[in-house]
C-alpha cells in the first residue's frame, strides 16, 4: 500500500510537466526544452525538416514519412503575384472607362462605352423634355390687323 502511494506522489509531481513536455513536442518546439537544459535559448526554436536534418545522424527519412514540411515558410512567386496584380489593375481600369470615371479625369480621350452613351442619350432627352414642357403655349389670338384692314373696320 505503501509503494502505491509513493508511485501516486509521483506521478501526481511529474505528470503535468510529461503532459506539458508531450504538447510543446507535438509542437516541435523544443525552446523550452532547451533552456530548461542551460541552453541560451531566446525564442521559440521551431524544428522544421532542414533544422531536424542538422540535428541528428539519421540522413534518411523513414519510409511512408510525410515529406512535406509543415513549418516551410511560404514560398512566393514573383510571376503570380504580378499576373494577380495585372489582372487586378485591368479590371479596375476597364470598369473605371466603362462606367466613366476616366472620361471626367480626361475627357474625349477615350471613347464611351455603350453604359455612358446610354446616359448621355437619357440625360439629353429628359433636358429636351424638360425643355418642351418648359414652352409656353401661344393663346389663340387672332393676329392684329394690318393698315389695310384698320380703314376697313373703322367703316
Amino acid at each position: 500500500m505503501v509503494a502505491f502511494g509513493y508511485i501516486a506522489l509521483i506521478l501526481s509531481i511529474s505528470l503535468p510537466s510529461m503532459i506539458i513536455a508531450a504538447i510543446k513536442l507535438r509542437k516541435r518546439n523544443i525552446g523550452p526544452l532547451l533552456d530548461a537544459n542551460g541552453w541560451a535559448v531566446n525564442a521559440l526554436t521551431v524544428v522544421n525538416i532542414p533544422f531536424g536534418k542538422r540535428l541528428t545522424k539519421t540522413l534518411v527519412t523513414p519510409p511512408f514519412s510525410n515529406v512535406k514540411d509543415p513549418f516551410e515558410k511560404p514560398k512566393y512567386n514573383a510571376l503570380k503575384l504580378f499576373v494577380a496584380v495585372v489582372i487586378i489593375l485591368g479590371i479596375s481600369l476597364f470598369s473605371a472607362w466603362y462606367f466613366g470615371l476616366i472620361n471626367k479625369v480626361l475627357p474625349d480621350v477615350l471613347p464611351n462605352s455603350s453604359w455612358v452613351q446610354a446616359k448621355l442619350d437619357a440625360e439629353a432627352k429628359a433636358a429636351n423634355s424638360a425643355l418642351e414642357a418648359k414652352a409656353v403655349p401661344t393663346p389663340d389670338v387672332k393676329p392684329a390687323a394690318t393698315q389695310e384692314e384698320k380703314p376697313a373696320q373703322q367703316k
